[in-house]
C-alpha cells in the first residue's frame, strides 16, 4: 500500500511533466503567484475549517500511510500462530521480546495486556476501544483531505478570477496582459492537480487503509484472546482463516 501510494503520485507527476516538456511550453505552466493563491488558499481554508487536533491527527495518519509497513490479514494470522507456539515454550511475558511483537503497535499493546494477566474479556474490551479510536483518527484524516480536495479547485478558480481582474486593469497596456493571463489559466490547472492527483486520492487511500486496519485489529484481538485461552496453534489458524477471507 505504501508502494502504490508513492508510485501513483510519482507516475502522475511524471506523466504531467512529460506532457509539458513535449508541448515545448513548460514555462507557461510555472507561475508562483498562481501557486500561492491555490496552494496557500487551500491550506489556509483547511486550517480555518478544522481544529489543530484534527490537523495534527491528519499529519500522523499521513506519516503512517507513507512510512509504515503495511501487513495484511494473512500475515497477521501467521504472526499470531507463531506467537501461540512460542507462548507454550517461553510464556506470555517473554512474547514482548520476540520479533513478532515489534511488527505492529496494536499487536504490541495486545501482547502487553496478555503479559500483564488481563482476562480474555478485559483484553477484548481494551483492544476494541483502541481499535475504534484508531479508526476514528483515520476517518478524521480522510475528511480533512477530502475537504481540502474540494477547496483546491475553488481557489484555483479564485486565481483565475484574480488574473482576469488584473488583466482588465491592464487593458490599456497590452504588454502586461500575458502575465495576468498566466495567473488566470495556471491557477485552475494547479487547483485541479492538487485536488485530483494529490488530496482526493490520498483521502481515498486513507479510507482504504482504515478498512485494512480494522480487519487486522480484529484478527489480532481474536488471536490474542485464543492464545490467552490456551488454544493450540492449529485451532487458532483455522479460526483466524475466516477473517482472512472476509477482509480480502
Amino acid at each position: 500500500m505504501r508502494f502504490t501510494t508513492i508510485f501513483g503520485l510519482l507516475l502522475g507527476f511524471i506523466i504531467i511533466l512529460t506532457i509539458l516538456f513535449l508541448s515545448g511550453s513548460k514555462e507557461y505552466f510555472i507561475n508562483i503567484t498562481a501557486l500561492l493563491i491555490t496552494v496557500g488558499g487551500t491550506l489556509c481554508a483547511t486550517i480555518i475549517y478544522y481544529s489543530p487536533k484534527a490537523l495534527h491527527i491528519t499529519l500522523i495518519v499521513l506519516k503512517k500511510l507513507f512510512f509504515s509497513k503495511q501487513l495484511y490479514s494473512n500475515q497477521f494470522t501467521e504472526i499470531i500462530v507463531n506467537l501461540a507456539r512460542k507462548s507454550r515454550k517461553i510464556g506470555f511475558v517473554s512474547l514482548l521480546k520476540t520479533n513478532e511483537a515489534r511488527q505492529d503497535a496494536f499487536l504490541y499493546n495486545a501482547l502487553t495486556l496478555l503479559a500483564d494477566g488481563y482476562s480474555a474479556g478485559e483484553i477484548r474490551e481494551v483492544l476494541a476501544t483502541k481499535s475504534v479510536s484508531d479508526s476514528d483518527n483515520f476517518m478524521i484524516a480522510e475528511r480533512v483531505l477530502r475537504t481540502a480536495g474540494s477547496l483546491a479547485p475553488i481557489f484555483g478558480m479564485l486565481g483565475t478570477v484574480t488574473g482576469l481582474i488584473i488583466m482588465l486593469g491592464r487593458i490599456t497596456n497590452p504588454e502586461t496582459i500575458p502575465s495576468a493571463m498566466g495567473i488566470a489559466l495556471v491557477s485552475t490547472f494547479y487547483g485541479l492537480i492538487l485536488s485530483g492527483l494529490i488530496l482526493k486520492p490520498l483521502s481515498g487511500k486513507i479510507r482504504d487503509k482504515n478498512g485494512f486496519e480494522v480487519s487486522n485489529h480484529t484478527i489480532i484481538t481474536e488471536g490474542i484472546i485464543l492464545i490467552r485461552k490456551g488454544e493450540n496453534s492449529q485451532i487458532i489458524r483455522e479460526r483466524l482463516s475466516s477473517y482472512n477471507v472476509s477482509s480480502l
